[in-house]
């Protein structure tokens, strides 16, 4: 090999070297660059989710130590139609209206007429005050009454019409009120007189009955006395003679609604 060929090999190695070399460092800059991005786009994503954790967790602690709002509640209460009638029942006067016991109540029954309840809250205050808070929330309007046993009874105060529902002023049932001791309960269940229904002791919610009769001997002294019928026995009289199914003793076979129930000083 000639001095000429032999400094022409060493200049190509040195210049492949250097192809190798620059080759290299580009590779390792971008390598670089990469995992730079790489990280920076890690970082911006936990943050991001860092931030929305903490977003979270900000509406989660503002929800705790907010009471909730209770949309029904604050509302004004809708009408509602219910057998035939418009019903304005208020769960918010329910609960929080102020009520005096010493009051009577007139049941407007359609195509029948009124009758009105005189009550005893000396007898049974718990009992006069459910019914009272019921009356004055517009609870009793466009009910039934969903059970006619001549000569026994008429029954109301169910929501659902079925005699399987209904709901105390209180929430939940309340407990029976039946003091020998009272007038009321020595008269007993006499004609006109007003009880609660109930599924056994002390489950007094909105349900009662007005007897057609005088029911002493069929009854135990087991339904809370709360009042008496002094004016419109006739139209309880003729709401008990109403055809039903099953005939005699079952819901009326044309509906009886009650259209409006209302309180009065006298």
């Amino acid at each position: 090999m000639t001095n000429k060929t032999l400094g022409l090999s060493i200049a190509v190695i040195l210049i492949a070297i250097g192809v190798v070399g620059i080759i290299y460092i580009l590779k390792s800059g971008l390598s670089n660059n990469n995992n730079a991005v790489a990280s920076q786009q890690s970082s911006a994503a936990s943050q991001e989710l860092a931030n929305s954790n903490t977003a979270a967790n900000s509406n989660t602690s503002a929800n705790a130590n907010t009471p909730p709002v209770n949309s029904q509640a604050a509302a004004p209460a809708a009408p509602q139609t219910l057998n035939g009638c418009q019903r304005n029942f208020n769960a918010d006067t329910l609960a929080n209206a102020k009520v005096s016991l010493n009051k009577f109540i007139t049941f407007q029954v359609k195509d029948y007429g009124s009758f009105k309840v005189q009550l005893y809250p000396a007898d049974a205050p718990k009992t006069v005050e459910n019914i009272v808070r019921l009356v004055n929330a517009g609870y009793y309007d466009c009910l039934l009454f969903h059970r006619v046993s001549a000569g026994f009874v008429i029954q109301t105060g169910d929501p659902t019409g079925t005699g399987r529902g209904g709901d105390s002023a209180f929430g939940g049932t309340f407990a029976d009120e039946l003091n020998a001791a009272t007038p009321s309960f020595q008269t007993g269940y006499v004609k006109g007189v007003l009880a609660m229904a109930n599924a056994g002791p002390n489950t007094n919610t909105s349900q009662f009955f007005v007897n057609l009769s005088d029911n002493n001997d069929k009854l135990g002294k087991s339904y809370t006395i709360f009042g008496r019928v002094i004016s419109g026995q006739n139209v309880v009289d003729q709401i008990g003679q109403v055809p039903t199914t099953p005939s005699g003793d079952g819901a009326p076979n044309k509906p009886v609604v009650i259209l409006k129930a209302t309180l009065s000083d006298k």
